[in-house]
Formats: structure tokens, C-alpha cells, sequence
């Protein structure tokens, strides 16, 4: 395909795309989804230690794997997945994964997983905890930070769509970082930046279908950026 051609695709993709977003922008139900996303957000930061911290580090960790997904998406590593039963399911119901999802997957992944997986390590090599690879990072931390994450991406591997392998690595990326910032700033802070990275990517979704249901290229990338299992 010629340089004119692709640029013509590319030009009619990003037309369609703004088109839909506006139809889309235009019907306020689109986004109840975000009042009480929004609301639990401002009850964080006025009462959760570092919960601020967290949101910002959310949506530094989006930009980074957005950049990745993107890339991969470019290089062909994607699939067009037209109205996959998953992203039916997220756009039906987005709150489930602006709130719920990133609640319940910290809780589980950040708050019982990387406790526990810090405790074996330590119990099998008690020297894990003496050395330190960075500023309150021990060997134990890391190998549980980092043992943790693969299970989080793994668990998205199974998601019913074509892509689910890069959703895959793009959360076991995002899940270091989820667990960095836990073991940092705190729980809290952990599921601020889970719920930040959630919400833009959906609302990116939304956006890109529109109210009419119409196919993106922004799709794909947005899709494998939710850390919903």
C-alpha cells in the first residue's frame, strides 16, 4: 500500500472516529458510568493517605502502556475484534470496571497475592529482605511485585477477545507498577491508580464506538489497556 493510501486511511480513520465521539458526547447517558467513579475518586483523595499520588501515577502508567499498545497495534500484533463479547460487556456496564474491577483486583492482587508472595520469599531466603535494589525495595519485594504482576496479566489472558495475549502483557506491565506504588504509597494509592488507568481507557472505548457502535482504530489499544480480569 502507497504512503498516499495509508494517510488516506488513516485521515478517514481519525474523521470517523471524531464524528462518533461527538454523537457520542452528545447523549449525557453515555456517562453516568463516570458520577460515581468521580465521586469515589474526590472521597479518596480527601481521605485516603497518598490517594492523589496514585491518580497521577495511573495516568502516567495509561500513557506508557498506551504508547506500547499503539506500537503493537501498528506493527500488526493485533486483531480487528469487532463487538467482542468482552468489550459488549465493559461498555454495557462501564462502571464495573472504572470501580469494581480496580477495588476488587487490588484488594486481591496488591492487598492478599503480594503480601503473601513477600512472606514466602522471605521465609525461603530470609537474606531477600536485607538487600535493597532501590529505595525501600528489598529482593523480596521485587520478586513479589514482579510474581504478582504475572499472574494479574495472566488472568487477562483469558478475556473473551482476539487480543486478550496483549492485554496480557500490557497489564502484567501496568501490574509492576500497580505493586510498586503499593508497597511505596499504599493500597490506597494502588487503587486510585487502577481506577484512573481503568476510566480514561474506557471512556476512550466509548468514545471511539460511539453511540452507533461504529469500529476504531482506537479501539484495540484502548481495549488492551483495561486492567479488568
Amino acid at each position: 500500500m502507497s504512503a498516499s493510501a495509508v494517510s488516506l486511511d488513516s485521515n478517514d480513520s481519525a474523521m470517523r472516529y471524531f464524528e462518533a465521539a461527538k454523537e457520542s458526547i452528545a447523549n449525557p447517558q453515555n456517562w453516568l458510568y463516570l458520577v460515581p467513579t468521580i465521586g469515589a475518586l474526590a472521597i479518596g483523595v480527601i481521605f485516603a493517605p497518598n490517594f492523589a499520588i496514585g491518580m497521577a501515577a495511573g495516568a502516567g502508567i495509561l500513557a506508557a502502556m498506551a504508547v506500547v499498545s499503539i506500537v503493537m497495534n501498528a506493527a500488526g500484533l493485533t486483531q480487528k475484534d469487532e463487538n467482542s463479547e468482552y468489550e459488549k460487556s465493559i461498555l454495557e456496564n462501564p462502571w464495573l470496571g472504572t470501580l469494581v474491577a480496580p477495588i476488587a483486583e487490588e484488594g486481591i492482587f496488591r492487598g492478599l497475592i503480594q503480601p503473601l508472595a513477600m512472606r514466602c520469599v522471605l521465609w525461603a531466603i530470609p537474606a531477600a529482605g536485607a538487600a535493597l535494589l532501590g529505595p525501600g525495595i528489598t529482593i523480596a519485594t521485587t520478586v513479589a511485585v514482579v510474581a504478582t504482576a504475572a499472574i494479574f496479566g495472566l488472568a487477562h489472558a483469558f478475556n473473551k477477545h482476539k487480543n486478550a495475549h496483549i492485554q496480557a502483557i500490557t497489564t502484567t506491565f501496568s501490574g509492576i507498577a500497580f505493586g510498586l506504588i503499593a508497597v511505596q504509597f499504599g493500597l490506597p494509592a494502588a487503587i486510585a491508580a487502577h481506577m484512573v488507568n481503568n476510566t480514561i481507557a474506557i471512556t476512550l472505548m466509548k468514545l471511539g464506538k460511539g453511540i452507533v457502535g461504529q469500529s476504531d482504530h482506537i479501539a484495540p489499544p484502548a481495549l488492551n489497556l483495561l486492567n479488568r480480569a
